[in-house]
């Protein structure tokens, strides 16, 4: 704060005339108030008659009759700044204004409204809450109603009434080690998120979770109870988990009671157990809390598992796992089916019910490396490395033996099977017998590279290929199509800023075009190709940046003198990523799909002051661009400028702000903007 005359009395006040009010630490600035007269009390506030802003010494419109400026450290209650703007389906409005309120040190208050001249509002209330050593977190509700569409045209016009609900909440560490609460509510009602998104991200997300958790550490492991929720506002399903009780058990080892003794198999043979039950309801965003569906929609149920293994080495180098896994599920009730005057009838029979199922599995694998030395060049070693992976499962079928699959006929005889469990929670043992062999081979290539350093010649580990993989299985129990699809995946950096992934995927059976069929004979028998390709995907990454560009480029020479030192260009930071994906399915031959999508974004800090970024995504299929966007920033000293343009798709739009950057100040902003809605 200057001013051309400055009086003080016996409390420290200030009275300036001529006031010049500059909201930062330049005192150079070009833009500040100006005002007649000011009143400045330590540590409360400034107080002004009439003020004007003044840019590099031009006075502008921008004229309030007085000011209040808040002169403390601490937070200060205050009235929030509106964006003011038009638009075509919404008319003029008020947007993010409303009030400040510092209830204490530990918790505030933000209250935000936006009001439009076509009816349009919405109000929102978010309260931030801090507990030293307690917990911390913020708590928000919402509420909205929005006009769409010509008011004076009934048929065209549509009200939509929404609201939301969020909660965050962290405990902290200190509080009690052993026992943990937190919570991150999200539910939105008729697409909040969309009628009153303040940026992109908001925008385009259509999937909202919630968890509120509780968990107590016990000696032997965890007990944990949640409350969770899903919803999908696109598909407007919803789901209910309340609560969703789980005990975790951790590994032992009931042989292991020695362990001064040297292990084997027994020894190292381990368990865990985990149970698990909650109450589930599914249903709409809009109907899933209805009571009179609401009791009639909720299932229940109990699982508990029990894997368990243990390892040995079978001549040395090969490493074999074999375990067992046991599993049991719960219900208060089941389904009995039956035809009645030629109807289905599905009766709920209730009676506790319980299903168990068990398979036994073994797993083997090892490493096999082959070295090859060189002594002229730079490659001083290559090694390859394959590493093979064999799985087998075998699980019978007990669900007729045991009662899990019964039957019903229709007035013909005919039978139909169904499972007892149906529709339930957690589903019911497996049908169908299970023996299945599966295989992964996994191979990269590494090299020792003869490097020279400031102490001398040594040698650096290079991956040249990070992983070729090929995987796949064989069902001996299946009465056709016993083996799988064959997948070929790869992995590797292309030199320092680059890498790729690749996937195709091989059906080894026969596909006939003409009748669009599968058949059960293996292609090498009908072409002599050994597999067909289904599809192929793959993906190239990048990013490249001034940091990583520094660390390629010889050590600067010291120069003798600060002359020659600044004749160099000061080092800006900006940055480049690129990403390509390709998915081709050609699961129907007669009718290929192929996607291409590439993605380019840049950050770039042009001067000291000036940063610009843009994010570009082209569907190379379609010939068309999808959600791309453009950033301008200007440091002004005491203000900020930006700028943003989304000029593709239903999100165009573009937005003007200029801010102060003082955080007492920020709310003080002159902008203008279009809304993603005036595109609908």
């Amino acid at each position: 704060v200057y001013g051309n005359e400055i009086k003080k009395d016996d409390k420290d006040i200030l009275y300036l005339k001529n006031l010049r009010c500059i909201p930062c630490e330049y005192k150079d600035a070009q833009t500040f108030f100006v005002a007649t007269k000011a009143k400045v009390i330590p540590n409360d506030k400034i107080v002004t008659g009439p003020l004007y802003l003044q840019i590099a010494g031009i006075p502008t419109p921008l004229f309030l009759p007085f000011g209040y400026f808040p002169n403390t450290k601490s937070s200060t209650s205050g009235f929030l700044m509106p964006f003011v703007g038009n638009s075509p389906s919404q008319g003029y409005f008020l947007r993010d204004g409303g009030f400040y309120w510092a209830i204490s040190e530990k918790t505030d208050l933000f209250l935000r409204g936006d009001i439009y001249t076509n009816g349009s509002w919405g109000i929102r209330a978010l309260s931030n809450y801090y507990f030293i050593y307690k917990a911390q977190g913020t708590f928000m509700v919402g509420y909205s109603e929005y006009y769409l569409g010509d008011r004076d045209i009934p048929q065209q016009a549509q009200k939509t009434k929404s609201y939301n609900v969020q909660w965050k909440h962290f405990q902290d560490t200190k509080l009690n080690p052993s026992v943990r609460f937190s919570a991150d509510v999200n539910y939105n009602a008729n697409r909040f998120n969309r009628y009153n998104a303040i940026n992109t991200g908001q925008y385009l997300n259509n999937v909202f979770m919630s968890n509120i958790a509780f968990s107590k550490n016990i000696k032997a492991g965890i007990i944990s109870l949640n409350f969770t929720h899903s919803q999908n506002t696109q598909t407007h399903s919803a789901e209910l988990n309340f609560p969703q009780l789980t005990v975790n058990i951790n590994r032992f080892f009931p042989f292991n009671l020695n362990i001064n003794k040297p292990s084997n198999v027994l020894t190292r043979l381990g368990m865990s157990y985990v149970l698990e039950s909650k109450i589930n309801v599914k249903g709409t965003d809009t109907t899933l809390f209805e009571g009179k569906t609401f009791s009639n929609r909720m299932r229940t149920g109990i699982r508990q598992s029990l894997p368990i293994n243990t390892t040995f080495n079978l001549l040395k180098y090969i490493t074999i796992t074999p375990g067992a896994n046991l599993s049991l599920v719960s219900y208060p009730n089941s389904i009995r089916k039956s035809i009645q005057n030629n109807v289905l009838k599905i009766d709920t029979v209730q009676q506790w019910i319980h299903g168990f199922d068990f398979n036994a599995n073994v797993s083997a694998s090892f490493k096999v490396y082959t070295d090859v030395f060189f002594n002229k060049g730079k490659i001083k070693q290559l090694r390859y490395q394959l590493i093979p992976t064999f799985s087998y499962v075998y699980r019978p079928d007990i669900t007729q033996s045991w009662g899990y699959q019964k039957s019903y006929y229709d007035s013909t005889g005919k039978e139909y099977q169904y499972s007892v469990f149906e529709n339930s929670l957690y589903g019911g043992p497996s049908i169908g017998k299970q023996n299945l062999l599966t295989f992964n081979l996994n191979n990269n290539i590494e090299a020792k590279i003869k490097t020279k350093t400031d102490t001398g010649i040594i040698y650096k580990k290079n991956t040249l290929l990070q992983n070729l993989g090929i995987s796949g299985s064989y069902n001996f129990a299946a009465d056709s199509f016993k083996l799988s699809n064959i997948t070929f995946s790869a992995r590797n950096k292309l030199g320092k800023f680059f890498d790729f992934l690749i996937n195709v995927v091989g059906d080894p059976y026969y596909y006939d075009k003409s009748s669009n069929r599968r058949f059960n004979r293996y292609l090498a028998e009908q072409t002599g190709q050994l597999l067909r390709c289904t599809s192929l995907n793959f993906a190239l990454n990048g990013a490249i940046g001034s940091g990583d560009l520094a660390q390629l480029k010889p050590q600067v020479p010291q120069y003798s003198n600060s002359a020659e030192r600044n004749s160099n260009a000061p080092d800006l930071p900006w940055r480049i990523s690129m990403n390509y994906n390709l998915n081709i399915n050609l699961n129907n031959p007669s009718t290929p799909s192929i996607t291409q999508a590439v993605f380019t974004g840049i950050d770039w800090t042009m001067t000291k002051y000036w940063k610009i970024g843009t994010s570009v995504n082209y569907d190379i299929k379609n010939k068309k661009f999808n959600y791309s966007s453009v950033d301008i920033k200007r440091d002004l000293k005491c203000w900020e400028a930006s700028i943003r343009w989304v000029p593709f798709g239903q999100l165009r739009s573009y937005m003007f702000s200029l801010n102060l950057k003082h955080s007492m100040l920020s709310e003080f902003k002159i902008p203008r903007q279009r809304q993603w809605f005036d595109n609908l």
